[in-house]
C-alpha cells in the first residue's frame, strides 16, 4: 500500500487534473483497501497538477498536495505525486446544471437538491466558486478541505462564507442537513486561468 496510482481523467478543455477527481479518487481506494466507511478527512492542495497523480505513504518533500483517510478512529497521511506519466483520457465537464440550480445570496450558495450528474464534492468545489466572484472577479481555485464526517451524495449540499483573509481568500462552512460537516477553502489565483 506504498503507492496508488490515481487514474485520473482530464476534465473538458481542462490541461489539468480537478481537486474533485483527486478527492473522488483518494476516496474509492480508501473504500476498497480499508473499509466502506473509510472517508477523506483533508486534502490540501499547494499546486495543480498537469500529469498523472499518485498517492504516497511515505513522505516526499516535491508532493504537490497532502491528505487524511479516515477509518473510525484511525487516520492515514498520505502525500500526492505528480508522476512524469501523460493524461490520455479526457471526459466532458460543465458546471452550468449546477450554476443554474444553485441559490445564491452574500456569502452563501446552496443546492435545494443534489444535481445528477455531479459528486457532492464537486458541487462543494462549484458552490465555493460562486461564492469567490462575489469576494473578487477572477479565477479562484480549491486550496483545501477538512471534513468533520463523510460528504453524503443524497443530501444537498450548503456553503456558507466564514472568513475572507487579504480578499484572496476565502474560508467556507460545509453544510449538509442543517449541520456543519467541514470547511473548504479556495483562493484567488494572481493570473487569468480557468482553474478548480
Amino acid at each position: 500500500m506504498d503507492v496508488w496510482n490515481l487514474d485520473i481523467s482530464l476534465r473538458g478543455e481542462r490541461d489539468y487534473v480537478q481537486s474533485s477527481d483527486l478527492f473522488t479518487s483518494l476516496e474509492s481506494f480508501a473504500r476498497k483497501n480499508f473499509s466502506a466507511l473509510a472517508y477523506v478527512q483533508k486534502i490540501v492542495l499547494r499546486r495543480k497538477s498537469y500529469r498523472a497523480v499518485e498517492a504516497h505513504f511515505a513522505q516526499t518533500p516535491s508532493a504537490l498536495g497532502t491528505f487524511e483517510l479516515r477509518e473510525g478512529q484511525h487516520v492515514t497521511t498520505g502525500w500526492l505525486i505528480e508522476t512524469p506519466r501523460s493524461i490520455t483520457c479526457r471526459k466532458p465537464f460543465d458546471e452550468a446544471p449546477v450554476i443554474r440550480a444553485a441559490a445564491v445570496q452574500a456569502g452563501h450558495a446552496q443546492l435545494p437538491s443534489p444535481v445528477p450528474g455531479y459528486t457532492a464534492f464537486d458541487q462543494v468545489i462549484i458552490l465555493s466558486k460562486i461564492i469567490g466572484a462575489q469576494i473578487a472577479a477572477g479565477t479562484w481555485v480549491f486550496s483545501r478541505a477538512d471534513l468533520d464526517a463523510p460528504l453524503r451524495e443524497d443530501i444537498p449540499i450548503e456553503l456558507v462564507l466564514s472568513q475572507v483573509i487579504l480578499s484572496r481568500c476565502q474560508i467556507l462552512e460545509i453544510r449538509q442537513g442543517d449541520k456543519a460537516v467541514g470547511r473548504a477553502q479556495g483562493v484567488l489565483q494572481p493570473f487569468k486561468e480557468d482553474s478548480r
